[in-house]
């Protein structure tokens, strides 16, 4: 069972990630959080996959305008 950054809000699963405290001011919140728009937990444990890989791009990025 990898319930890992998965959150379920009544029925529906939700991908919740933490945003690192240095690029918080960035995003203008402390975590991502967005709806699966499903209620199945093994197509949430998939559809979560491009979430996160979305969310460490964008953080990424942030991290990279903040420089060295």
């Amino acid at each position: 069972m990898d319930g890992k950054y998965l959150l379920k809000r009544g029925m529906t699963w939700y991908v919740r990630f933490a945003i690192p405290e240095m690029v918080q001011d960035i995003f203008g919140k402390k975590e991502f959080v967005q709806s699966l728009k499903t209620k199945d937990f093994q197509e949430a444990k998939l559809l979560k996959l491009k979430f996160l890989d979305r969310y460490a791009q964008m953080i990424s990025g942030a991290q990279k305008q903040l420089g060295p």
